[in-house]
């Protein structure tokens, strides 16, 4: 495995060739969304929207291999349908 890069620390990225700026326009609820996510985790928002991504290409990948994602709530177990 390759040494992963922490993006909470500025100096990480500012110097990354391999980091690009993007700029995107996005809901306010999403927003607000983005942020309480990134506070929960005590992270930028930069960082939670990134780990949103890699957990939704984890996610899709290991669906096109035929996997199911699963949520169990007590007893109760419901299969998450990506659309």
């Amino acid at each position: 495995m390759g040494l992963k890069k922490d993006y909470r620390n500025k100096k990480d990225y500012r110097n990354d060739d391999e980091v690009k700026q993007l700029s995107v326009r996005l809901r306010k609820d999403v927003i607000n969304d983005l942020k309480d996510m990134a506070q929960e985790d005590g992270i930028t928002a930069t960082s939670a929207l990134q780990k949103a991504i890699s957990t939704q290409k984890y996610l899709r990948q290991q669906i096109k291999k035929g996997a199911k994602v699963l949520i169990q709530d007590g007893n109760d177990i419901r299969e998450v349908v990506f659309r």
